[in-house]
């Protein structure tokens, strides 16, 4: 068997996309903490729990987003663009709270000066705040729980946002480098019902996820995706023909209810030559050619890998 290759970005990255997907994503950032301060200065202890969930989660996916709208198709480069977001998202956060803080007396533009804020807020808090109805002023201890307890969200907002960030970048589709455009929407799709065991079952699953593809006698291909099946998608850009990908998942449909259905990726985005592509597509729907079943046309599919 030959090399397997799999999808990798191709050419230098774009100083254009690099420049806007940092512009979007710390202005988001930015937005995102404010909003957080202000849930967190306006909530209950529980919304504060949500809120500091969402400072775990929020500015990852933005990134992954916003790096992906802006065509950066590096996710090394969204990952890294995440420290300086979660930074910018910790100092929109810190103004806000601080202003609330205040009574808005003061609005702290220089980190500086929050620095120094943070540095003295534990002992010139209230009990008040929003956690009691008593007025008493806060002891240093507790001053300092409610000080750290958000700076180590923030330092875990650190760590876990570029792992949010990374695993939504894993499902990016490719993107072809000559057209300038992401491959998103397969070109050709098709599903194959077992018509054996569940050992066997196993067997071609472990045969897909190993590059072997050629259909067996107990696959057939169907349209009735109520039952358990193997899922084909074939992508490539029509502009330029370059590369074919193929993506193959195992569908597990529940039993009691079949709108349920669990996707296991087997493969993902193997680059794959346009003689596998011509056999599956004949059991396929070749959307290039309107959706219509076939063979995709002359003009529609690669000319050669």
């Amino acid at each position: 068997m030959s090399q397997r290759q799999f999808y990798k970005p191709k050419g230098a990255l774009n100083p254009a996309c690099a420049i806007a997907a940092a512009a979007m994503c710390f202005t988001a950032s930015l937005i995102i903490g404010g909003l957080i301060g202000a849930a967190d200065s306006v909530g209950s202890v529980k919304l504060s729990i949500v809120v500091a969930i969402a400072v775990l989660l929020a500015v990852g996916a933005a990134v992954a987003v916003l790096t992906r709208v802006a065509r950066v198709q590096y996710p090394w480069f969204a990952i890294l663009l995440c420290f300086p977001s979660v930074g910018l998202a910790a100092y929109g956060y810190a103004v806000i709270r601080a202003a609330f803080l205040t009574g808005w007396d003061a609005i702290l533009w220089n980190p500086l000066d929050l620095i120094l804020f943070i540095i003295a807020l534990p002992e010139n808090l209230t009990t008040s705040d929003q956690y009691t109805d008593e007025t008493r002023e806060m002891t240093s201890g507790e001053g300092w729980f409610f000080v750290g307890i958000r700076l180590a969200f923030a330092c875990m907002g650190m760590m876990i946002n570029p792992i949010v960030t990374w695993a939504m970048s894993r499902n990016w589709p490719p993107y072809c480098a000559v057209c300038r455009k992401w491959i998103s929407e397969p070109i050709v799709t098709n599903s194959y019902a077992l018509s054996a065991d569940k050992a066997e079952l196993k067997e071609v699953a472990k045969q897909f996820k190993n590059g072997v593809f050629e259909p067996t006698d107990s696959l057939a291909a169907t349209d009735n995706l109520q039952g358990h099946h193997f899922t084909f998608e074939f992508r490539y850009c029509e502009d330029c023909c370059d590369d074919i990908y193929l993506d193959v998942a195992q569908v597990t449909v529940d039993a009691k209810d079949s709108s349920k259905n669990a996707k296991t990726p087997l493969v993902r985005k193997e680059i794959v030559p346009i003689e596998l592509l011509n056999k599956y597509a004949k059991d396929g729907v070749t959307e290039s050619t309107g959706g219509d079943a076939g063979e995709p046309e002359a003009e529609d599919a690669p000319a050669s890998i």
